[in-house]
């Protein structure tokens, strides 16, 4: 129960600690050569999505080893292109704001530990015992993603709204982000 939650929230969290120092880091490659900088987001999210991934196969060898694997599991993949796409988002946009705003880092650093907290990963939202709370855990994209790796793995089955509410997330942050990063990546080398 623990790792399934963890582990994808371990990737999200990676990528997003990084996003904040990405740009500032290759600040010498983007001033002085002419360099696609919109790989970079891509890059700082995609390393850390595939390590996390060889942890996530592991664990699900594992499961199917003690007979948890039913075909449900064929849904993981998209899933997991979904959160992938939901923090390319967020990452492009704390990456982009970051050449400008320095201080994000420390602030994006404790975000990401509150969070952490809000989201059900070390307990379960039954825990929580007024609906009206657990309600507002909907409008939590990473309650959404977990919620759904759990109850794929462990269940065999798909809650629609979560799957519906986590498209939305992944295609706004998605969209949001790209949009952002293009329109104030020219002022990237001015400032840097």
């Amino acid at each position: 129960f623990l790792m399934i939650g963890y582990l994808p929230w371990f990737a999200f969290a990676d990528s997003i600690g990084k996003s904040t120092g990405m740009l500032l880091d290759k600040a010498s490659l983007i001033t002085k050569v002419k360099f696609p900088v919109h790989v970079l987001p891509l890059a700082g999210t995609l390393v850390p999505y595939l390590t996390h991934t060889i942890g996530f196969v592991i664990l699900l060898s594992y499961l199917m080893a003690n007979g948890y694997a039913n075909v449900k599991w064929l849904m993981l993949p998209l899933i997991l292109f979904l959160q992938f796409s939901f923090t390319l988002g967020v990452v492009s946009i704390l990456s982009s704001l970051s050449v400008f705003l320095r201080d994000l880092q420390q602030v994006v650093a404790l975000l990401v530990s509150i969070w952490f907290f809000l989201t059900p990963i070390i307990y379960p939202i039954s825990m929580i015992q007024s609906e009206s709370t657990r309600s507002f855990y909907l409008w939590n994209p990473m309650h959404n993603f977990i919620n759904l790796y759990r109850e794929i793995i462990l269940l065999g089955e798909i809650s629609v709204l979560n799957f519906m509410i986590a498209f939305f997330f992944s295609i706004i942050s998605y969209v949001l982000g790209g949009w952002l990063f293009m329109k104030i990546r020219p002022a990237f080398g001015d400032v840097l």
